[in-house]
């Protein structure tokens, strides 16, 4: 399961990213990866 892990990985870098420099600096990229994170869970 190691893609598994890299997305978890991706996912966590941008809610990093949320909390350093909020929602409204993420990338359109970067919302699509969390929503289908949201959904996959």
């Amino acid at each position: 399961m190691p893609q598994k892990k890299s997305k978890q990985q991706e996912v966590d870098q941008i809610l990093d990213k949320i909390s350093k420099s909020g929602y409204s600096s993420l990338t359109a990229h970067e919302k699509e990866i969390l929503f289908k994170a949201s959904k996959e869970q």
